[in-house]
């Protein structure tokens, strides 16, 4: 408690402080257009090779290979026939006659669009034994994928190599000042009174990561692309001041827009981010109080604590 000779003791003391002249809360939007490569299907190669033993008594085609679920097949068939009835084999390729062979002929063809390979043993029904020989036949294609999801597009805050960050990681996301020129402008404020504030050029950059999915919610495509926004800010910043830049909130939506043309192989993808920042200019100043400088116990065996008491 603080005796009455203790106010006599009173002085002019001189701190050093931050004083902040100017403080706004700004929202921002931020919006990028960008287009996707997407990857074309690899084409795969498989090859079947076997034995065909075909009954000589079947009225109806025997069917070899066919397509299941595959899309833009196509092949090189080759075949032999060593033995049989004594009649021709017939080879069916996508439901049309391709070659009728006798017994010690081969054949071979290359077909675009391979749907369906069949043989029939032209013989008698009631004649017992089989057509013998060997098939051969090299398939390409590709195989069926499912098709692009364009409502399931995700977005994130990240660093240049995709790795989410959060707004607090001070690798997020730069915000600065750019230009070491203020220009001053006259804005008229709501009580009609002329104030004069500073233009403040800020920059806001980062990166982006843009995720695509599938109709099976497979990812299926992830792209890491920057961003970057330069914006003018009114301000008290006389010179001298520093700009402090804050960044309070962070979102992002994405859009795919579909090619019009199917071959195409670019998405559209449209960005909006919006950031919440908080914006300050401060400097260090001189302030003189009144008052009475106590000194404290020592913390520990080093320091000396002392507290300057304002005298109002």
């Amino acid at each position: 408690m603080r005796n009455e000779q203790s106010f006599t003791d009173q002085m002019t003391h001189c701190i050093k402080v931050t004083k902040v002249y100017d403080w706004v809360k700004l929202m921002s939007e931020i919006k990028i257009e960008e287009k996707i490569c997407m990857d074309q299907q690899k084409t795969f190669t498989d090859m079947i090779c076997c034995e065909f033993r075909v009954p000589c008594s079947k009225t109806t085609p025997s069917t070899l290979w066919t397509k299941a679920g595959i899309e833009s097949i196509s092949g090189t068939l080759s075949i032999e026939y060593t033995s049989g009835c004594g009649n021709p084999l017939v080879l069916i390729i996508n439901g049309k006659t391709a070659a009728s062979l006798s017994q010690g002929q081969s054949f071979c063809t290359t077909i675009v669009d391979l749907q369906s390979v069949e043989l029939l043993c032209q013989s008698n029904p009631t004649v017992s034994g089989f057509c013998i020989g060997e098939f051969k036949i090299v398939l390409h294609f590709q195989p069926a994928v499912d098709e692009l999801d364009l409502k399931n597009v995700k977005c994130f805050l990240s660093d240049c190599h995709g790795r989410p960050l959060h707004i607090s990681d001070p690798r997020s996301l730069i915000c600065e000042e750019i230009s070491d020129e203020r220009k001053s402008t006259q804005v008229t404020l709501s009580d009609g009174k002329v104030q004069t504030l500073n233009k403040v050029v800020v920059q806001k950059k980062g990166f982006i990561t843009i995720q695509l999915f599938n109709k099976t919610g497979n990812l299926c495509k992830t792209c890491t692309v920057p961003f970057s926004e330069i914006e003018t800010i009114l301000l008290c910043a006389p010179p001298g001041t520093k700009l402090e830049c804050k960044i309070l909130h962070f979102d992002c939506e994405a859009y795919a827009i579909p090619p019009i043309d199917r071959c195409n192989p670019f998405v559209e993808i449209v960005i909006i981010i919006s950031i919440c920042q908080s914006v300050k200019t401060t400097a260090e100043t001189i302030m003189e109080v009144k008052g009475i400088l106590c000194e404290k116990a020592r913390e520990g065996n080093s320091k000396l604590i002392t507290h300057l008491f304002p005298l109002t």
